[in-house]
């Protein structure tokens, strides 16, 4: 963004640059924040299911080892990509 910007032939540009910059960046602190927000309601959260869900795969890891894969990589947060800000002109 900013070898874009400085590349600029006009101001617009160069705000237009600085926009997207900041929207790429705001969207990405969002996605964050949300999955930490998950993350931290997996594993200090008390939703019976979630509770329920960790014990009765606690129990079955030694047999099953999906159960523990499971523990190891249940949802904390997005297992996606986030979001991509575009203005359309690209």
């Amino acid at each position: 963004a900013i070898a874009a910007a400085i590349d600029a032939k006009t101001d617009a540009v160069v705000r237009e640059e600085v926009e997207l910059y900041a929207a790429r960046r705001e969207t990405a602190a969002e996605f964050n924040l949300n999955a930490a927000g998950q993350a931290l309601e997996y594993l200090q959260g008390d939703d019976p299911v979630t509770v329920l869900r960790k014990e009765a795969a606690a129990s079955l890891a030694d047999h099953f080892e999906v159960a523990g894969e499971w523990l190891d990589d249940a949802p904390y947060g997005p297992h996606g990509t986030p979001p991509i800000v575009s203005t359309g002109n690209y």
